[in-house]
């Protein structure tokens, strides 16, 4: 995945050059390699300064209006889009971009499923969406009492992969960390 996004990112930045080529053509020709390169390093960093200035502008107040309310209305239309908003801030992690779902363990009728908890109301009763697998977006929502959830220290990404992957191969995740396996 991350080698597919490079790839895209360098054929974006490849058509911006071609752009800001054509616009230069006419009173800076560039015939060689080298004032290639230096047409391609100009672009990037144009793509650069772009993001920049577009990064101060979602910092504001305004932005994270606008995004809250682009997110809410997103979701309407495309109701996965919160899923995989949680796949690419678990994947991407820092302290700004961090998943809304968080893995937890649920103690259901003697068995303990891995869950992700979606919210807590005052009254100690906490909303759960319990995943699929190997689909964990085929799942169901549930609301249980905050007693019968533990807390889960696998981040989000590694939750999603443990469920696709059946529980295997890295069956340490869902075991007690004080506990020996005996194999």
């Amino acid at each position: 995945m991350p080698i597919a996004g490079l790839l895209f990112v360098l054929g974006y930045l490849y058509r911006l050059v071609l752009v800001v080529y054509k616009a230069m053509e006419s009173w800076l020709p560039i015939h060689s390699a080298a004032g290639f390169a230096v047409l391609f390093l100009l672009s990037l960093v144009i793509v650069v300064l772009g993001c920049f200035f577009v990064g101060l502008i979602a910092s504001r107040s305004i932005a994270m209006q606008s995004t809250i309310w682009i997110e809410s209305n997103l979701l309407k239309v495309f109701p996965k889009y919160s899923i995989y908003k949680d796949i690419l801030t678990g994947t991407l992690g820092g302290s700004n971009a961090l998943p809304s779902l968080k893995p937890i363990r649920v103690e259901v009728g003697g068995v303990t499923r891995l869950a992700f908890e979606t919210s807590r109301r005052p009254d100690g009763t906490v909303t759960v969406y319990f995943p699929g697998a190997p689909d964990p977006w085929a799942g169901f929502l549930g609301e249980v009492s905050a007693d019968r959830i533990s807390q889960e220290s696998m981040p989000f990404s590694e939750a999603i992969s443990h469920l696709e992957q059946l529980g295997r191969p890295p069956r340490k995740l869902l075991e007690d960390p004080g506990e020996e396996r005996v194999e």
